[in-house]
């Protein structure tokens, strides 16, 4: 627990329950957190490292079809609709926690580099323990690397927004 600008017994005595609900500076921030998230990795996968991406998939033995678009067209045509769906809806989860965290202890109102370092946190919490799915599932390292760094991208994005929105 970061105790920034608070003594021991004032963060003992916070109850981080009454800050499940977020005013409405919160949700314009959650929001906006969560599109720019969006938005960053369609740049992430599309044209930064869209093409590192695509090969690495189609060097991965575990994969039949060529591609992730001709798989979705042909097998699955509304898994894309489904697929953006559920990528904003992870994006406002991941936007909700870190608002909630920084709330708890804290962050707002101090320096971004605090938001940072909790985002960075939350990140090495919640993501890294689930890699050991990507190497049992004998994924390749470059589709690793590129979806982790976009993971780690895309939770410092959301800590930016939300610290300068809130």
């Amino acid at each position: 627990l970061l105790h920034l600008g608070k003594t021991f017994s004032e963060a003992m005595n916070f109850n981080p329950f009454a800050t499940l609900i977020p005013q409405q500076a919160g949700i314009v921030a959650i929001v906006a957190a969560s599109f720019a998230q969006f938005v960053a990795s369609g740049l992430w996968y599309g044209p930064v490292f869209g093409s590192l991406w695509v090969r690495a998939i189609k060097e991965d033995k575990n994969l039949i079809e060529k591609t992730i678009e001709d798989s979705m067209k042909k097998r699955f045509p509304w898994k894309m609709p489904t697929c953006f769906a559920v990528s904003i809806g992870c994006n406002v989860i991941r936007a909700f926690f870190l608002w909630h965290w920084f709330t708890v202890a804290g962050v707002f109102g101090t320096n971004i580099v605090n938001a940072f370092a909790l985002s960075a946190c939350f990140y090495m919490g919640a993501f890294v323990p689930s890699l050991h799915h990507y190497f049992w599932s004998g994924r390749n390292l470059t589709l690793i690397l590129v979806d982790t760094a976009n993971e780690f991208t895309s939770s410092m994005i959301a800590a930016g927004v939300l610290f300068t929105l809130a």
